[in-house]
C-alpha cells in the first residue's frame, strides 16, 4: 500500500485533526513490546506456572523541532498528557510515517520531555530549539494479535 507522507513525519490530534508535521526525520526509534507475565508458585514444583497477562506497545522517538519559537509545539505536544476541563481524557495522537507505521494505530502520549536552546536575547531569550523525547502506548478498543505487529 502505497503511502502519501513522502517521507514526512506527521502527528494528528485525533479528536481536532489538527497536525503537526516534524521537520527532521528522528535519528532511531524505540518500539518495543512487552509482555506481562505472572509467575505462580506451586507447593511441590520446581518451576512457577506461568501465565500470560497480555502486554502494551510503545514508540519512543526523539524530535527535533526548529524555528521562531518552539515553544507553542511543545504545548501543543503537551495537551497530550492531559485530560481537559471537563474531565475527560487527553486526545488520542496519530503518527503517520510512510510506512514504517501502521496507519491504523492510536497512541496515548505517556510523557513529553522538552530540552530547549538557542534562545534569541532580543526576544524574550525565546527558544528556537527543542529536542523532545516523545514516549507513547498504543491505544485499542480490540485485541491485537501477532499478524497486526508486522509494522508498530
Amino acid at each position: 500500500m502505497k503511502n502519501s507522507t513522502k517521507g514526512l513525519l506527521y502527528l494528528i490530534n485525533w479528536a481536532t485533526f489538527e497536525r503537526q508535521i516534524i521537520q527532521f526525520v528522528p535519528m532511531e526509534v524505540d518500539a518495543p513490546r512487552a509482555a506481562s507475565i505472572t509467575k505462580e508458585k506451586v507447593v511441590g514444583r520446581n518451576q512457577p506456572v506461568i501465565q500470560f497477562g497480555g502486554g502494551e506497545q510503545t514508540l519512543s522517538l526523539t524530535l527535533d523541532l526548529y524555528g521562531e519559537d518552539v515553544r507553542s509545539r511543545v504545548e501543543w505536544l503537551m495537551q497530550f498528557t492531559m485530560n481537559d476541563d471537563d474531565g475527560n481524557p487527553p486526545p488520542l495522537l496519530k503518527v503517520m510515517w510512510d510506512t514504517l507505521i501502521q496507519s491504523d494505530a492510536l497512541w496515548s502520549v505517556e510523557s513529553v520531555n522538552p530540552k530547549y536552546s538557542l534562545f534569541m536575547p532580543g526576544e524574550n531569550f525565546a527558544p528556537r530549539q527543542a529536542t523532545v523525547s516523545l514516549t507513547l502506548v498504543r491505544n485499542t478498543d480490540r485485541n491485537i494479535t501477532f499478524i497486526d505487529t508486522n509494522r508498530f
